[in-house]
């Protein structure tokens, strides 16, 4: 860095953001009205441009998030990196402008050498950057969420089954199946502890070329100036935010025990339910065969019916005739039973006409049979009558 210089410098904010701040940035892209902090023109905000990502910051998160990249972990401080960059008032303005007024060709190429190291700077990290025309000095508002690749969970054992070959092709599609993943700490450029005064030593060589200085930095030798910190009150700060860090880290560890903790609980529960599961499915194909065999126990019983039912039905015309000669057999029965009751009634008549006979045979026999003739049998005689007597 350059000190004593009196040209233009370039200038750099960097903020590690929470929620809550990209929803503030957000409402100030938005509402381009005044509010006491920034001198905002209305009649030039039509001149602000939103160079990448759409709209605002959060909606520069919500697609990122709809693209498949994983969120922040929940208790994850501040996972977010917002920067605001622009230059010396004196680089946009040339002579006789006044504030709000600036040069567009200077402005022109500050703009595209800025968004070109953005982009090479962060690649897809960068999700949002917009610039602000409309007060007193050209700015730019930029979002970068880190991201770092987060590999997929190892598998812990082979499937029942699965061949050793399968098991290793496994293993490495899920080392290789990594997920992208918001996170600043476990981003590879904002974890180092110098990040910000990188990017901002980063950001001055790409600016160079158009004449702005380094400028001073939020580090100083000697006596601070107003608003600026001496080197071992910056160390302490530094260490005291490290210290923040680390502990934030081990809250992060902690953590992940607990998870891993709940994960090998519920292995343990999954392992328990597979193996409930196999006795339930062998106790089904017991019983499934067992209903196998009282199907075919069954089938045949079945075929036995349909036998038994065929003969009985080739007999029914037999047994309809055999019911008719039953019922004809037992008519006769009635009338032969009738008849013998009108017999027997007649029997007693019969009797009195024999005894009427045999006293008129025996007067017939006295009047004209001879003396000493011997008396013959009668031929007419009742004796042979079937009836009692």
């Amino acid at each position: 860095m350059a000190h004593g210089r009196t040209g233009p410098d370039i200038v750099m904010t960097i903020q590690y953001a929470a929620a809550s701040d990209i929803r503030a940035v957000s409402d100030h892209e938005l509402n381009r009205t005044p509010d006491g902090r920034s001198a905002i023109d209305p009649a030039r905000s039509h001149l602000n441009r939103v160079l990448v990502g759409p709209a605002t910051q959060q909606e520069a998160l919500d697609a990122l998030w709809a693209a498949g990249v994983r969120p922040p972990a929940a208790q994850a401080e501040a996972p977010y990196v917002q920067i605001v960059l622009s230059a010396s008032p004196s680089y946009f303005r040339s002579s006789g402008q006044r504030p709000g007024q600036f040069d567009r060709h200077k402005t022109a190429a500050w703009g595209r050498a800025t968004l070109d190291w953005l982009r090479q700077e962060y690649g897809a990290d960068l999700v949002h950057a917009s610039m602000h025309l409309d007060e007193d000095t050209p700015h730019m508002h930029v979002l970068v969420v880190p991201t770092y690749a987060k590999a997929g969970r190892k598998p812990g054992r082979q499937r029942r089954g699965e061949t050793l070959e399968q098991f290793e092709r496994r293993k490495e599609a899920a080392a290789s199946a990594a997920i992208r993943t918001a996170g600043r700490s476990s981003n590879l450029y904002w974890s180092k502890s110098f990040a910000r005064r990188e990017a901002r030593q980063s950001y001055h060589r790409a600016m160079e070329p158009l004449g702005l200085g380094y400028g001073r930095d939020f580090v100083e030798e000697g006596a601070p100036s107003p608003g600026r910190k001496l080197t071992g009150t910056w160390v302490k700060e530094q260490a005291a935010e490290l210290a923040a860090e680390a502990a934030r880290l081990e809250a992060e560890r902690a953590a992940l025990d607990q998870r891993q903790a709940r994960l090998d609980q519920d292995r343990t529960q999954l392992a328990a339910d597979r193996l409930q599961f196999e006795q339930e499915r062998a106790a089904l194909a017991v019983e499934r065969a067992e209903v196998r065999s009282l199907g075919a126990r069954l089938g045949g019983l079945l075929e036995r019916v349909e036998a038994a039912l065929g003969a009985v039905l080739q007999m029914a015309p037999r047994v309809r005739r055999l019911i008719q000669d039953v019922s004809l057999a037992e008519q006769e029965r009635r009338a032969a039973r009738a008849a013998r009751s009108e017999i027997v009634q007649a029997v007693p008549s019969l009797r009195s006409s024999r005894s009427f006979l045999s006293e008129a045979r025996a007067k017939a026999r006295s009047v004209f049979e001879q003396p000493g003739e011997e008396a013959k049998p009668d031929r007419d005689s009742l004796d042979d009558f079937g009836g009692p007597g």
